[in-house]
């Protein structure tokens, strides 16, 4: 516990830094995501049939000189309980990009999202044949993500993706997710 609170902390002051730079171009914004996961391959096979996910992303901006993409850097962590009291958790940093699709030059509601991190997976189980374990690696998602217009503008969005944590003891840690952004503390 005293490791993400740790992150979060040091998430929040390297935004700080960048909010400054933002504050100008309209940017800074925070989402907070709340998901859920489906595991696939072996965290499936060990009984994971979902997992709740949650994250807060801080939104850095325009990425480059005449470019849509945005950016953004934050942290997650993805809870869940398989077969025998199995429990998988996975939490780390990440930054990404959200790339516009755009039709015929208008703006879209629709971005693909590619996401990398730093994340650590751990599977404890109360047997004594399997201890706990855990690792730290890359990992990261790839996703399709939806911003309903509204008359206030975008307060929301829908995201589908695919996931890419570490494994742990040859386990893959891999799925789809489905969550929903809500935006706080906007600029």
């Amino acid at each position: 516990m005293k490791a993400i609170a740790t992150l979060a902390l040091a998430t929040m002051a390297v935004s700080s830094v960048f909010a400054t730079a933002a504050q100008g171009s309209g940017q800074g914004s925070w989402t907070l995501n709340l998901g859920i996961a489906f595991p696939s391959g072996d965290h499936k096979d060990a009984g994971f049939d979902n997992m709740f996910g949650v994250g807060v992303d801080y939104n850095l901006g325009m990425v480059g000189n005449g470019s849509n993409a945005t950016s953004y850097i934050g942290v997650a962590a993805l809870f869940g309980s398989g077969d025998s009291d199995t429990d998988s958790r996975t939490w780390g940093v990440h930054y990404g990009w959200m790339f516009p699709l755009n039709n015929g030059g208008n703006s879209s509601n629709f971005a693909l999202k590619l996401q990398g991190g730093y994340y650590n997976t751990e599977i404890k189980s109360p047997s004594a044949a399997a201890a706990t374990e855990d690792k730290w690696a890359l990992g990261g998602m790839v996703g399709l993500v939806w911003k309903p217009q509204s008359n206030s503008g975008q307060n929301y969005q829908i995201e589908l993706g695919y996931y890419m944590y570490p494994k742990v003891s040859g386990a893959d840690n891999v799925g789809f997710q489905v969550s929903v952004g809500i935006p706080f503390n906007s600029k």
